[in-house]
């Protein structure tokens, strides 16, 4: 079926209006769930018109799952409250997740296609952060309007882009100039803000997709990619011990990480998150099944702050059930994308290993409902789903 122009060109308008508010520029004003109500009616009209349904049962059935068990677990907390200050942002990242999903399988983009809307928001997020970024004691702040943009999301949309750009450049063999000093500058941008979480999913990320786009089956091959992906990992990490603004932002805090592992003290925050974990695990014992109720830890605990981990947020709150239902089409998708880089389906990798980034990332954040991590979620469902569809429409030839 061939698509009309209007159709693409306005479902292009929306998704990057929309990309704008959650990604390029992130804050907490009203457009954003505008942005997310407009953007995710369109994409699910467009779907019927297209007689493809209104979208992917399994995420759609994970999403009303999720959403119907975290209001009921209002019955059940001893913070009722609570819930109301979270469930909304629930809600709103499962409607742009589906929205993502829905916009790739529309206008069938490619994983190129999707790294080349990247690129867009990509310099977008740049000219934010080079405009509205200042040096506040030592560290890349960015202000925008009276929001400052948190160091973590900073990290996390930096590395997010920055994955999609780092293939896109391999994939034309590092020969495109402008792509390459793009994805060069959102790698250094993870690096400068000071994100840990960002810095280590990034480099599992590089690991990833340059040493197995394909199974392997050349143990010589392997071998050597290691030792270079290893040389690099290691010049970066002289670079952020040597280098003063890096060494002030990322660098203090790598340190402070590994000093766990040399059993030494750790600093005052790696100290407190230790705690928050106990905390939570303490929660889970004591409530395995229902949990306390959504957004119950963070009131209770005495840290008045998420658990930073979502496996524990979810399993202290929401219980084995909640966590369940959120994880169980997760995993599936990860097997799903797997199978699929396990026949050598041509750029199966990326959403293989974005979704690989964004499971480990969450040992150490909480994402359950983080627009940004939906958003990059939703592009990987997407690219998978039409991964699939491509496949089969050439087996069929």
């Amino acid at each position: 079926m061939v698509k009309s122009k209007f159709i693409f060109d306005l479902s292009n308008v929306l998704f990057y209006l929309t990309m704008s508010v959650v990604v390029a520029f992130p804050n907490p004003s009203i457009y954003k769930a505008i942005f997310i109500i407009v953007f995710f009616l369109y994409t699910t009209f467009q779907l019927l018109l297209n007689n493809k349904g209104i979208g992917s049962r399994l995420q759609i059935g994970w999403a009303l799952a999720f959403y119907i068990f975290c209001k009921l677990s209002s019955i059940w907390s001893e913070t009722p409250w609570a819930i109301y200050e979270v469930i909304n942002n629930v809600r709103w990242a499962f409607m742009l997740s589906i929205s993502v999903v829905n916009y790739v399988r529309i206008n069938q983009l490619s994983v190129i296609d999707v790294a080349k809307r990247m690129l867009v928001i990509g310099f977008v997020f740049i000219l934010n952060v080079v405009l509205n970024g200042t040096f506040i004691e030592g560290r890349y702040t960015v202000i925008i309007g009276n929001y400052v943009l948190n160091e973590n999301v900073f990290g996390q949309i930096s590395m997010g882009i920055s994955c999609y750009l780092l293939y896109w450049s391999k994939k034309n063999n590092w020969k495109t100039i402008f792509i390459n000093i793009v994805a060069i500058i959102m790698v250094v941008l993870a690096l400068i803000s000071g994100s840990r979480k960002s810095i280590i999913s990034l480099i599992i990320f590089i690991i990833g997709f340059t040493m197995y786009e394909y199974p392997p089956n050349d143990i010589l091959r392997s071998i050597y990619k290691i030792f270079s992906v290893v040389a690099v990992i290691g010049l970066v990490y002289v670079l952020i011990m040597n280098v003063n603004i890096l060494y002030n932002t990322v660098g203090l805090r790598i340190e402070s990480f590994l000093s766990i592992f040399k059993g030494e003290e750790a600093d005052g925050s790696t100290i407190t998150r230790m705690k928050m974990l106990e905390y939570a695990k303490k929660m889970f014992v004591e409530k395995p099944i229902f949990g306390y109720g959504l957004n119950t830890y963070s009131h209770i605990s005495g840290f008045n702050a998420y658990a930073h981990n979502n496996y524990m947020e979810l399993l202290a709150n929401t219980g084995l059930i909640g966590f369940s239902i959120y994880y169980l089409p997760v995993f599936i998708y990860l097997i799903t994308t797997f199978s699929l880089w396990k026949k050598r389906t041509p750029d199966s990798i990326l959403p293989l290993s974005i979704l690989i980034v964004y499971i480990i990332n969450d040992f150490f954040s909480v994402s359950y409902f983080s627009l940004v991590s939906h958003v990059f979620i939703g592009l990987s469902i997407g690219m998978m789903y039409n991964l699939l569809s491509f496949k089969n429409r050439d087996n069929k030839i």
